[in-house]
């Protein structure tokens, strides 16, 4: 299970670049917007980690994976518990920046956070 995982991180970690630019590419555009609204990056977050899983299913698929791991001594249940994994750790990277946002939100006495409620 810990190779499935760093083969994934390793995936993840190569495309970070571009995932980083992305995210920059939205918040700047959030940040010159009119609209205060602090649960748009909240949401941001939640749907680029809901996607993260998917791509990498994709690129699995897609560099013939799949095929390879026949070959190894890994059964696929323990491959399909490994994504699910990486899903449940995605949602709950996502549940935290959730939480660490409304924690910081609920803090501000401003009227951006009071019209978000």
């Amino acid at each position: 299970m810990k190779g499935l995982l760093l083969k994934d991180w390793y995936q993840v970690r190569t495309s970070m670049k571009a995932m980083c630019l992305t995210v920059a590419f939205v918040l700047v555009i959030w940040v010159f917007s009119t609209s205060n609204a602090y649960v748009f990056p909240v949401s941001y977050a939640a749907v680029f980690l809901g996607i993260l899983p998917i791509n990498l299913l994709a690129y699995d698929h897609a560099s013939g994976w799949t095929e390879y791991s026949f070959a190894l001594p890994l059964s696929k249940e323990l491959q399909v518990a490994e994504k699910y994994l990486v899903g449940l750790l995605c949602t709950a990277v996502s549940a935290a920046l959730n939480g660490f946002s409304a924690a910081s939100c609920s803090g501000w006495e401003t009227a951006s956070c009071d019209a978000d409620r």
